[in-house]
């Protein structure tokens, strides 16, 4: 909120640095957030940390203390706040057309020859991962595959691997998760997001 508040005030001012005293309204261009997970939080993009009645009391404060500073009389502000007005009364409905079926303890030929084409270093990871977990050291197979997942996205960012040699190494560590104890993952369902089908019902 804080840089939002910056920009309307350096807009404020040039209004009236340009003789823009006169005018009657000034728009609020500010995005208010929304709080869609309600938790109040400022650690994630899908809340915020304030309310309604706080983000007013803060743009109407800043616009008038810069008034009261030049001596003009205050607006009417004008807030462009859309999204959060609309938001909490739309719901968009899809259909899924299929699902991830629970992931198997055994590794399948196809993820096996996968593994092999991996790079000497990504190679290396993955057997010390193996190792680890045949001996039960569940603390080092985490830090093994970590360092494995981490190996191949930098290659894949490279163009070295494929998208399915990512695939392949996490189903493996998900399969060794799983062997420490992990609980099943959720279940993936598949959707058609299609913006051109969602747009004119938005």
């Amino acid at each position: 909120l804080r840089p939002g508040l910056g920009a309307l005030l350096r807009h404020r001012r040039q209004l009236l640095h340009r003789g823009g005293a006169r005018r009657r309204a000034s728009r609020c261009r500010l995005g208010l957030g929304i709080d869609y997970d309600g938790t109040h939080s400022a650690q994630t993009d899908m809340s915020v940390a304030y309310s309604l009645e706080e983000y007013a009391a803060a743009v109407v404060a800043a616009v008038g203390r810069v008034c009261d500073r030049k001596g003009v009389q205050h607006p009417v502000i004008c807030s462009e706040s859309g999204r959060a007005l609309v938001s909490h009364h739309s719901v968009l409905i899809f259909e899924a057309f299929s699902a991830t079926a629970p992931t198997s303890n055994m590794m399948d030929p196809a993820t096996a020859y996968l593994l092999d084409e991996l790079t000497d270093d990504c190679r290396s990871d993955y057997r010390n991962l193996m190792v680890s977990a045949v001996r039960g050291d569940f603390d080092t197979c985490g830090l093994y595959a970590d360092q494995l997942k981490r190996h191949c996205a930098e290659q894949f960012k490279e163009g070295v691997l494929g998208l399915e040699h990512l695939a392949a190494v996490d189903g493996l560590c998900e399969i060794v998760a799983r062997g420490m104890g992990a609980a099943e993952g959720p279940r993936r369902y598949h959707i058609n997001l299609s913006v051109f089908t969602s747009l004119p019902d938005m």
